[in-house]
């Protein structure tokens, strides 16, 4: 199999897939390239075009406390020796030498992901790859120039203390110690546990989460939880919900109700007008923290957040009526 006959296939199956899709999907990444380019000379300085979690890591952004500091700069650290790790990969092969064995596949793939990462700098890219997932996926790849790259850097600053003669044992040691145990520790969120900072893991503090009076903790949440009346909803509709009929509920509902068929689904705007026989679904978060949830227009992937009061007044005036009510989400039409 040649090189030739491998760019041919991929350049027939695109071609294809571009053909049977009606071009959406090309069209959609030639309109985020295009985004993207114009937002260069624009909007590179303006933070709020970058996704959070690259504001926060980046150190743009403040962190909501001490320990949330000290664990971005945790994540930075790891970055920095990926950084080391690839550098000193790059040494070897312009001296024409192997590094570790690593074979060529692996450096193809890892010089790939170091480039998709540095690419989160520019403006709307983070937002539009969700760049915090494929961070996991690069991280295959990624992670063992990590350890290599911090025992390069504690290599390099033990050679400067000359009452210390390092040995690889020493190295390693002081890698785990130092850096990888208290990265775990604050990736699985413990340490935010300990020491009763805000949670982020569901598995140690889900009752302190449903609890939380936190408005982005009550959004983690049920951005990724799905209470079991929320689940009870999703049956009532698949049961008693008459078909063919639009369902409107706030933004992030629309990926938790899998009963319902997307093509019924409808995100509610405060300048949304329902037509009659609709239904509008209230979530957990809506009726218990009595949290809306709307997109703001836009490329940046921000939303507001706004009590659900103003719901039940649209509700009001759009003459519906509550049809179904388990305590902790209702159906109104």
């Amino acid at each position: 199999m040649t090189k030739t006959f491998v760019g041919l296939f991929f350049v027939m199956s695109i071609a294809w897939y571009i053909y049977v899709s009606n071009a959406t999907t090309f069209e959609s990444f030639v309109l985020i390239g295009n985004h993207i380019y114009n937002s260069i000379y624009a909007e590179f300085f303006e933070l709020e075009s970058r996704e959070g979690a690259v504001r926060k890591l980046l150190g743009l952004e403040p962190a909501p406390s001490i320990w949330r500091q000290i664990g971005y700069g945790y994540y930075l650290l790891t970055q920095f020796f990926i950084l080391v790790g690839l550098l000193a990969l790059v040494r070897a092969l312009v001296k024409g030498k192997r590094y570790l064995n690593f074979n060529d596949v692996h450096v193809a793939f890892s010089f790939v992901n170091v480039l998709w990462l540095a690419a989160a700098l520019l403006p709307y890219f983070s937002s539009y790859m969700g760049i915090s997932r494929l961070y996991h996926v690069m991280l295959f790849f990624l992670s063992p120039f990590c350890i290599l790259g911090g025992e390069a850097f504690f290599k390099y600053t033990l050679k400067k203390v000359k009452s210390i003669r390092a040995n690889r044992r020493m190295l390693d040691s002081i890698l785990i110690f130092a850096v990888l145990l208290p990265y775990f520790f604050f990736s699985t969120g413990l340490v935010f546990e300990v020491v009763g900072d805000l949670p982020q893991s569901f598995s140690l503090g889900l009752e302190r989460m449903e609890n939380s009076q936190d408005i982005e903790t009550i959004f983690l949440l049920n951005h990724e939880y799905k209470w079991p009346q929320e689940d009870a909803v999703d049956k009532w509709l698949l049961k008693n919900g008459e078909k063919n009929v639009r369902i409107w509920m706030d933004y992030f509902a629309t990926g938790t109700f899998s009963f319902i068929p997307l093509g019924y689904k409808s995100v509610f705007y405060r300048t949304s007008k329902i037509p009659n026989g609709d239904y509008v679904l209230l979530r957990y978060m809506n009726v218990v923290n009595g949290i809306f949830v709307e997109p703001i227009p836009g490329y940046k992937k921000e939303y507001d957040f706004y009590n659900t009061s103003e719901i039940y007044r649209l509700l009001t005036n759009f003459e519906k009526s509550k049809i179904y009510d388990n305590g902790a989400s209702k159906i109104w039409r």
